[in-house]
C-alpha cells in the first residue's frame, strides 16, 4: 500500500480486491456515454470487474485502486500486457480512471507518477495508454509526464456521436 497527501487529504494506493468490484464497475461505467475514455458502449456487468480484478496479478501486472480518506475508492489504475509474445513482456498499456468528482485537481497526474516509480519493480520499462484524439484532457495530462505520440489510428471507433481517431502514447521509464 501507498499513502499521499492530495488537497490536505490523505489518499492510498492498494491492490484492488473483489469487493472493489462495486465501486470500480460504477466509475468505469460512468465514462461509457461521456464518450472519451472508452470504446464500450454499454455499461459493463459487476461480475465483469471481479474477474477482471481476479485476472490481475500484483507482482506482474496489477490493478490498483485509488482510496480516499474515508476509504471510498476514487479511482484506479491497472495494467494490461500490451501483446503476449516474450519480446514485449516489459510492455505494458496503462489505463486510469477516476470518479468525476476527482477529475481536474492533479489526482490523475499524482497516479501516473506512482505507477511510473513502481514499474521498473514490475519489470515494466514502457507504458502505452490508447486516448481518444478528442479527449484533450487525458491527451495533456499524458504528455505532461513525458508520453509522446507513437501511433494513431484514425476515425477506428464507431462511436454514437462520430467516429473517433485512437492515439497511442508511450513513454521509456528507463
Amino acid at each position: 500500500m501507498m499513502l499521499f497527501q492530495f488537497q490536505n487529504k490523505v489518499f492510498k494506493f492498494r491492490d484492488a480486491i473483489s469487493s472493489d468490484s462495486n465501486a470500480v464497475a460504477e466509475i468505469y461505467n460512468y465514462s461509457i456515454p461521456v464518450g472519451k475514455a472508452t470504446a464500450d458502449l454499454e455499461e459493463k456487468p459487476i461480475s465483469y470487474f471481479v474477474t477482471l480484478i481476479s485476472e490481475h496479478k500484483p507482482a506482474t501486472n496489477p490493478f490498483w485502486v485509488i482510496v480516499n480518506d474515508l476509504d471510498l475508492v476514487v479511482g484506479y489504475i491497472s495494467f494490461k500486457n500490451f501483446y503476449p509474445r516474450q519480446a514485449y513482456k516489459h510492455v505494458f498499456e496503462i489505463s486510469l480512471y477516476l470518479h468525476p468528482n476527482y477529475q481536474g485537481f492533479g489526482l490523475g497526474k499524482i497516479a501516473l507518477k506512482q505507477a511510473h516509480i513502481a514499474s521498473p519493480s514490475l519489470g515494466i520499462t514502457i507504458l502505452l495508454a490508447y486516448i481518444f484524439g478528442h479527449n484533450i484532457n487525458s491527451l495533456a495530462l499524458f504528455q505532461s509526464l513525458g508520453y509522446e505520440p507513437w501511433g494513431l489510428l484514425p476515425k477506428i471507433a464507431n462511436m454514437p456521436e462520430a467516429k473517433r481517431d485512437l492515439i497511442i502514447l508511450g513513454i521509456n521509464l528507463i
